[in-house]
């Protein structure tokens, strides 16, 4: 509630009508302080439009003249994915090297159930709706083709180490047999 208040406050002192994320950050003493105000939509927002809050609509009518409605009742608990990142991240958590303890790693067969927990309407991917796929579709395809780009990167770098260790290999044969036959001369 005070940081509400705060944030209210600080809107209201300049003159603000629109959307804008206010940020806080609580302190150890349970005080807090202004971290950024951002006077836009939140890179965050398919998980509020999931839960059954849709602030670009509230926006459009407030455009328009008209009245918002009180605050919906919405779904908590819910959590939004980017699926995108998900694909990356899995990728990476499934050819990661299990011996490194230094990375923070999860089990591969989990992780990748966790992609189908969205069928379970446990949780959302951002730019997806059933009756509107093509944004999703789009993702699933960028994706892809990033994916695709990675995989082709890795296969000519490998391409030419594998090239320059045979060169390599050559010259030190070379160099070999001029070395015997210099001491076979002397």
């Amino acid at each position: 509630p005070e940081m509400l208040d705060a944030a209210k406050r600080l809107m209201d002192s300049l003159h603000w009508h629109g959307v804008a994320m206010v940020e806080f950050k609580r302190r150890h003493d349970a005080s807090f302080v202004l971290m950024e105000v951002n006077p836009r939509l939140w890179g965050s927002l398919a998980l509020s439009i999931d839960a059954g809050v849709n602030f670009p609509l509230g926006l459009w009518w407030v455009a328009g003249g008209q009245s918002v409605s009180p605050q919906p009742r919405y779904r908590s608990g819910l959590r939004t994915r980017h699926l995108s990142s998900d694909l990356r991240w899995l990728g990476a958590n499934l050819l990661a090297d299990r011996k490194n303890s230094l990375l923070l790693l999860r089990s591969r067969l989990l992780s990748f159930l966790e992609l189908g927990l969205v069928f379970l309407n446990r949780e959302e991917w951002d730019h997806f709706q059933w009756n509107d796929p093509g944004p999703i579709i789009q993702e699933f395809a960028q994706a892809c083709r990033s994916l695709l780009g990675s995989v082709q990167r890795q296969w000519r770098v490998r391409s030419i180490l594998h090239h320059r260790n045979r060169i390599v290999q050559r010259a030190i044969s070379r160099l070999n047999g001029v070395h015997r036959s210099k001491k076979a001369t002397v």
